[in-house]
């Protein structure tokens, strides 16, 4: 604490976390007894991932720091590793500069989990949210647990993730159900035609949206699987927004074949950083999203958006009944499951169906528990919960 205020800090990776935290940093930088710090990291600086960066400068009164990464992009695991023992470095004296006592880290990057490291070597107790979950094809999922056992309090989005988390013997005390933040936030709902103006696209109309993430667990992280998933939309004409993927291993080798496939074919368009709102407004307007993208899974059901989830990135995640997955990507295995998420029976299955991620108030709840907790004036240290097993 200093004059009176609790320094607490929040991590950014991302345009995707940046969205998702963004109501919550401004409910806790309306608090007047927080002094709030963002540090920025990852992919916000990076031209060719969109320079979400610009969103952050455009916060009022909001405090920054850039935290500049060696590698502008990351095509191996030794990639990986420099920029996670340099972030390390680097924010273990950001730590003793801001005199930061509490770190809000959202998720599962690498990097979340090289500035965990750093902040409980430094004392700094950790405030985890999104943790307790499973996505069985992706390293994302060991940072994720590995960043549970060093924090503090969890913030996490089901009962069952809340139950997780107890298995890696964290206190049921300190585990809080509150959705996802991103489903709480009000966002701009933007017009067809001002997304059309935006997108520099002439019919934003019969339309599907592409994420498709490496899949850092297995052999060339499934390009193959995102070639042959860009062939067979090409090949039946599929208007497809294409969105950029994550700034993971082999990300640029991903971003080069999208390019590729952008140039050449009429009914691709391949975008960058879209913001929250605008992606939100797309996401209402989209016929159906395909890909392996955790939106897929956590925001879309909230849109009555049909899902495609392709492979084993998300293996493990609750679903939504928006969702169907693909094992096996085959043409054949497209091309059914198109044909379901658009018969009628599954469109009328939607309308009543609830996302599983979906809390009320999610975003007032993280701030009031965030707050309770920093006000503890003798905080115990932690203890390992054994199960009855």
């Amino acid at each position: 604490m200093n004059n009176g205020k609790y320094n607490l800090g929040v991590l950014t990776t991302s345009r995707s976390d940046f969205g998702l935290l963004r109501g919550l940093i401004d409910e806790l930088n309306n608090e007047k007894n927080i002094n709030l710090e963002l540090f920025v990291t990852g992919s916000h600086k990076s031209k060719e991932m969109g320079s979400s960066l610009d969103e952050i400068k455009k916060l009022k009164n909001v405090k920054f720091t850039e935290i500049y990464q060696p590698n502008k992009s990351i095509n191996s695991s030794t990639d990986i590793n420099i920029s996670m023992g340099s972030l390390i470095n680097k924010f273990d004296k950001l730590i003793k500069e801001s005199n930061i006592t509490e770190i809000i880290i959202l998720g599962d990057r690498y990097e979340a989990l090289s500035v965990a490291i750093a902040s409980l070597n430094r004392g700094v107790r950790i405030i985890h949210i999104a943790g307790g979950s499973v996505s069985n094809g992706s390293l994302d999922d060991s940072y994720r647990h590995m960043i549970t056992k060093c924090s503090s309090l969890h913030l996490v989005e089901t009962n069952q993730y809340k139950n997780r988390v107890m298995q890696l013997g964290e206190m049921k005390k300190n585990i809080h159900v509150i959705g996802s933040l991103s489903l709480n936030k009000k966002f701009i709902k933007h017009s067809k035609f001002e997304l059309q103006k935006f997108l520099n696209i002439d019919d934003l109309s019969n339309f599907c949206i592409l994420t498709f993430n490496p899949v850092t667990n297995e052999q060339n992280s499934g390009i193959e699987d995102l070639k042959a998933l860009l062939n067979t939309l090409k090949n039946i004409e599929q208007k497809t927004l294409i969105t950029f993927s994550n700034f993971d291993k082999n990300s640029n080798d991903f971003l080069n074949v999208m390019k590729s496939f952008d140039k050449k074919t009429d009914t691709f368009y391949l975008r960058n950083n879209l913001g929250i709102d605008k992606y939100f407004s797309i996401l209402s307007l989209a016929d159906y999203m395909i890909g392996n993208s955790s939106s897929g899974i956590i925001e879309a059901g909230s849109f009555k958006l049909p899902v495609i989830n392709i492979g084993s990135r998300q293996e493990g995640r609750i679903r939504g009944a928006n969702v169907i997955d693909i094992k096996m990507l085959t043409p054949d295995n497209i091309h059914k499951a198109i044909k379901k998420v658009q018969s009628k029976k599954f469109q009328e299955n939607l309308r009543s169906a609830k996302n599983p991620y979906e809390k009320k108030d999610s975003v007032l709840r993280a701030k009031n528990i965030i707050t309770k907790f920093l006000s503890e004036s003798n905080p115990r240290p932690k203890k390992f919960i054994d199960l009855n097993l």
